[in-house]
């Protein structure tokens, strides 16, 4: 990859995942001991409780499984597996790929699910978070090589990758549905969860 998609790709990664760790400010105090069902419905393997990948990337979801379980935004560590993921050979990266597009996904909002059970969160705080945070959390690494390639252009400034992150969430945004799609498999691993603590908002949340 030339000097100028790595920028690329770095940059993306800064700009687009700067924006979703808004609602992490304040949460140092979010409780964490909530792990027995919620660990097995997202697949916690490791005795960190984080799930087990690729030796190169087990730091790295280990980190994002430990910022999920504590309420803060993984998506900034997780694109950063993702970035390496672009460069990797096809298939060196499938299981950390899937933790950080639903393990760890799952793990965060239902950290979420818990500030609403013990009504430091509402419902509706928690379907406008999962709205908006869930798209920046399921990009794949798909959108990064169409960035990556876009930096032939040459054009690495601020504004030109701020402009391809926000066409590749829109364009990941509106892929929802279909078959292998991470958000779908979020939501599916949810569901019960939402319906029980969110019962007149989960139509909503889980569509």
């Amino acid at each position: 990859m030339r000097r100028s998609q790595l920028f690329a790709v770095s940059l993306l990664t800064a700009t687009l995942f700067a924006c979703t760790d808004s609602d992490a400010d304040g949460q140092e105090g979010v409780r964490s001991e909530v792990q027995t069902t919620e660990e097995v419905v997202s697949g916690a393997s490791s005795l960190s409780g984080a799930p087990e990948v690729e030796e190169r990337f087990q730091e790295r979801i280990d980190e994002a499984w430990a910022e999920a379980v504590a309420g803060e935004n993984p998506s900034t560590t997780c694109a950063a597996v993702k970035g390496r993921a672009v460069v990797a050979e096809p298939g060196a990266a499938d299981r950390a790929l899937a933790a950080c597009n639903v393990d760890i996904p799952v793990r965060y909002f239902l950290t979420y699910l818990g500030r609403v059970e013990s009504g430091e969160k509402s419902c509706m705080d928690f379907m406008t978070h999962m709205m908006t945070t869930l798209p920046a959390m399921t990009i794949s690494t798909e959108g990064f090589r169409e960035l990556a390639k876009s930096g032939d252009a040459a054009d690495t400034s601020d504004a030109a990758a701020v402009g391809a992150g926000s066409a590749i969430l829109a364009g990941e945004a509106a892929a929802g549905g279909g078959v292998g799609d991470p958000r779908a498999a979020v939501k599916e691993r949810l569901r019960d969860h939402v319906t029980e603590v969110c019962p007149d908002q989960a139509p909503v949340i889980l569509r």
